[in-house]
């Protein structure tokens, strides 16, 4: 059978587009950037975790274009397992944390998460109930106290040092401790009587004697502090040795630029920071001869 000219000419224009739009798609599928992994060490529960980073996550896929995975480690082995062998991009982590893995990450883009005022320093404070016969850190012997989670630098590393400065020794002179999570679980667990006292971040107190937060689950006026941890260096966001140089630096000129805009207030509010700035060398000096 013969192919007319035309037909011919309709058939080779067809073949051309259907390659072209074949090599393109392949193109396509292959130019999408890889996802970037964000490991972030949960201050609470794995799901409250995820939900607070997930607009964050959000923001940078739209700014960057590349899909953003949040990994939450369940324990030290398992941070150290994403750290050491580069199954992760970047850890969100409590500045003690950090000196201790310092080896595993790059010497640059190093960030610090300024606190809710814009600070770069932050502390806990230790509250008991409105009515409770507790007034001073020595009245802690013989009852029960709930910590931050293990890896929180200022409800559990400067709240034990409190209590060692007080005479008191946890894992001796206390009832009971335990680890909590996030500051609203432990003023929580203090309110209703699950423990005698427990340290929350700083930026509660302003909840303590009014309704500042929708969130914040305790009546004013029910809670009072009795003690105030020291300064701390706030927590630090960092790159894997292994991570992209382009991708990193991406990620960090969209985290530096987050507190200049209102449009960026909710995301920032969810994970409780005012935002991000380059860290200082001089708190890293204090944090390593803290915690090395």
């Amino acid at each position: 059978m013969k192919i007319s000219k035309s037909l011919r000419l309709t058939l080779l224009i067809g073949l051309s587009f259907f390659l072209l739009h074949t090599q393109q798609g392949m193109a396509g599928s292959h130019s999408e950037p890889p996802p970037i992994t964000i490991t972030i060490l949960p201050c609470a529960d794995i799901v409250t975790t995820y939900k607070k980073f997930y607009p964050l996550a959000v923001l940078l896929r739209h700014e960057i274009g590349s899909k953003v995975v949040i990994q939450v480690p369940k324990d030290w082995n398992e941070l150290f397992r994403l750290v050491s062998t580069g199954e992760t991009d970047f850890v969100y982590q409590p500045p003690h944390v950090y000196v201790q893995l310092e080896n595993y990450y790059k010497k640059s883009d190093i960030l610090t998460a300024l606190s809710l005022s814009g600070e770069r320093h932050q502390h806990a404070i230790l509250v008991v109930r409105h009515d409770s016969s507790i007034h001073r850190v020595e009245d802690l012997r013989d009852r029960s106290l709930l910590f931050g989670s293990e890896f929180s630098t200022t409800k559990t590393m400067a709240g034990k040092a409190l209590l060692q400065q007080h005479g008191i020794n946890y894992e001796k002179d206390l009832r009971e401790y335990r680890y909590g999570g996030s500051c609203d679980e432990v003023a929580l667990n203090v309110y209703l009587k699950a423990a005698d006292a427990g340290f929350v971040c700083d930026h509660a107190s302003a909840s303590l004697d009014s309704f500042r937060e929708e969130s914040w689950p305790i009546p004013p006026n029910t809670l009072r502090v009795i003690a105030e941890t020291e300064k701390t260096p706030t927590w630090i966001f960092s790159a894997v040795k292994s991570a992209d140089a382009a991708m990193v630096s991406a990620v960090t000129r969209v985290l530096l630029s987050l507190h200049a805009s209102q449009n960026h207030k909710n995301v920032l509010k969810n994970i409780e920071t005012w935002g991000f700035a380059p860290v200082l060398e001089s708190d890293l000096a204090i944090l390593r001869k803290k915690f090395l």
